[in-house]
């Protein structure tokens, strides 16, 4: 099965909220880099279900080692 990604730095407002969770924590780390990741196809299931029409959405992170990457991007989370 072969997957398209796009992926772009996400806005710098995006960023500010991910920054602001990584400072209420237990826990250090240091965010390099924030990136927005869209499979093909993505967002016209998003639309069909409905969801879209919801305003109260949050903002998803994941954080892992590189060497996870491949994988979360093959197959997902």
């Amino acid at each position: 099965m072969r997957q398209a990604f796009t992926g772009s730095p996400v806005r710098v407002t995006e960023a500010r909220a991910h920054e602001q969770d990584e400072h209420n924590t237990t826990y250090g780390l240091v965010i390099d880099v924030v990136f927005d990741l869209e499979r093909q196809g993505e967002a016209e299931r998003f639309a069909d279900v409905g969801f879209s029409k919801f305003h109260n959405r949050r903002l998803l992170w994941h954080g892992n080692r590189l060497t996870n990457y491949v994988g979360i991007l093959s197959q997902g989370l």
